[in-house]
């Protein structure tokens, strides 16, 4: 179950540092683009080594996932206002 988890917490982090980075504005902070990077490899490294995963590992995840969740909010929020305005 802990692996299942782990895969699906590191796809998650993946797109999103990956989405995240891509909607940053060019020429931005290189701290910004170093904690998008470093997510996205931890969502790798939860991908490819899920069974090295442990309740640690998906607590630390899940934090990380957590400061990713409001430019998730706020995408799928601008796709819902951009469907009823047309």
């Amino acid at each position: 179950m802990v692996q299942a988890i782990a895969i699906l917490l590191g796809l998650y982090l993946l797109a999103e540092s990956i989405a995240a980075a891509a909607l940053m504005p060019g020429g931005d902070r290189a701290c910004r683009v170093v904690k998008y990077m470093v997510t996205g490899i931890v969502g790798v490294w939860m991908i490819f080594d899920h069974a090295y995963v442990d309740t640690w590992h998906l607590i630390m995840g899940f934090a990380l996932a957590l400061f990713l969740l409001p430019k998730m909010v706020e995408r799928i929020e601008t796709h819902i206002n951009q469907l009823w305005s047309h």
